[in-house]
């Protein structure tokens, strides 16, 4: 199992096993915002940052199993899956963006 399907698979699981969803999906973000290159130290970009999103919702919504390092079962219900949804813009927005970042970086 690859690193990333490792941590998307841990931040499903602090998702669906929150009782607060919101504060689950800061806590998210935090941690993708994080992320960085092992050799290079350099942050995540941003596809790779949305590749993590894109692998929590599938775990969260069973379109790829769920694999857990304490061989614990995870089983998201509709209600985890239907807030994860309205809660992917929030979370998207929130992303570092090196690009935007740069683009706001004054001339001189």
């Amino acid at each position: 199992m690859s690193n990333l399907q490792t941590m998307a698979n841990e931040m499903a699981k602090l998702f669906v096993q929150s009782k607060n969803k919101k504060q689950a999906a800061k806590q998210i973000v935090s941690q993708i915002n994080s992320l960085r290159y092992s050799k290079s130290q350099k942050p995540f970009d941003y596809e790779k940052k949305l590749t993590v999103i894109k692998l929590i919702y599938e775990i969260i919504y069973g379109l790829r199993p769920y694999s857990s390092r304490h061989d614990e079962f995870v089983m998201a219900e509709l209600k985890d899956q239907i807030f994860f949804i309205e809660c992917i813009d929030f979370m998207i927005r929130r992303l570092d963006n090196e690009k935007a970042k740069q683009l706001q970086i004054p001339f001189n």
